[in-house]
This record gives C-alpha cells, sequence and structure tokens, in this order.
C-alpha cells in the first residue's frame, strides 16, 4: 500500500521521464558507443551488497 503523497511524488517523477524531450547529451551518448559500453559493463558486474547506502552517499 501507498500512501497519497508518496504515490503523487512518484507520479510526478513518471510523468517528467515519460514527458521529457531528448536533449543533446542523449543524442551523442548514444552515437558514440559509450552508451552500449555502459549497458555492457553494467550487466557484467555484480551489484554490491550495499548498494543502497552508497547510493546515499551519491
Amino acid at each position: 500500500m501507498v500512501d497519497i503523497a508518496s504515490f503523487e511524488k512518484i507520479q510526478i517523477i513518471l510523468d517528467n521521464i515519460i514527458n521529457r524531450e531528448p536533449e543533446a547529451e542523449d543524442n551523442i551518448l548514444a552515437a558514440s558507443g559509450m552508451l552500449k559500453n555502459l549497458l555492457d559493463e553494467a550487466h557484467n558486474v555484480l551489484p554490491s551488497e550495499n548498494w543502497k547506502s552508497e547510493l546515499d552517499e551519491i
């Protein structure tokens, strides 16, 4: 169960992701091949056991 306040925040985030305009950086990243490299690397690395605390530190 999600409370209304949390749902509203999630809805705003999802709306922003879905409705955002493409940015020049997106095209550069995709055209450079770097995006594929990042995805390949992400698929080949095991997640950290402390990923939540590491994310909080960022």
